[in-house]
């Protein structure tokens, strides 16, 4: 049986560990805080609002983030980040696969835009993303223009990505090009109708 001196102690002892386990949490959470913070700080942008956006696009790590997106950034011939706060440009080239017939280059468009620029719109400085395809004649490296897309950010927020393909394209981008003689073999391949109009 505990004595008073005794319960005393015991009754010390008990707040003691109930205050340092106190400590222990209120030292967790704020170590936990402060990781956030420094994520948010050094990691990603944020708005007031909470909202993070991923870093700021440079020179030197579009070409990194656009390969990320292909997949496969063997074809990559080029890519450039022109222009000033929030109004930068984004220009991809590629070089057209050897495999890629005339009957498949718009589909190798659609593609290749489905997995480059919803992710360049998600940089708040991005305004504007063009990607060329480059090789008017399969299987023959040129600098001649098979394919041309442009998308605006405007134009972005009114895509809806997943009916976006060889059959809307056109429709849905802000400029479209195509190599007539590509259109002309493609149109044939698929008897007569073309695959964007």
């Amino acid at each position: 049986m505990l004595d008073h001196n005794d319960r005393r102690i015991h009754i010390v002892s008990s707040r003691a560990s109930l205050a340092f386990l106190a400590i222990i949490a209120l030292v967790f959470t704020l170590a936990l805080t402060g990781c956030e913070s420094r994520k948010t700080a050094g990691g990603n942008n944020s708005t007031s609002a909470g909202i993070l956006y991923p870093e700021p696009l440079t020179g030197e790590s579009i070409r990194q983030v656009i390969a990320s997106s292909m997949g496969d950034s063997s074809h990559l011939r080029d890519a450039t980040l022109s222009g000033e706060g929030q109004n930068r440009t984004v220009d991809v080239g590629v070089d057209r696969p050897t495999t890629c017939e005339d009957g498949s280059v718009e589909a190798t468009m659609a593609v290749l835009d489905q997995k480059i620029m919803p992710v360049l719109f998600e940089y708040p400085e991005v305004s504007r993303v063009t990607l060329t395809i480059y090789g008017i004649r399969q299987a023959v490296k040129s600098d001649d223009i098979a394919i041309k897309t442009s998308v605006t950010r405007e134009s972005a927020s009114k895509i809806d990505w997943s009916f976006f393909g060889p059959m809307t394209m056109s429709s849905m981008v802000t400029d479209y090009y195509i190599d007539p003689e590509i259109l002309r073999n493609s149109s044939s391949v698929n008897d007569g109708m073309s695959m964007y109009h």
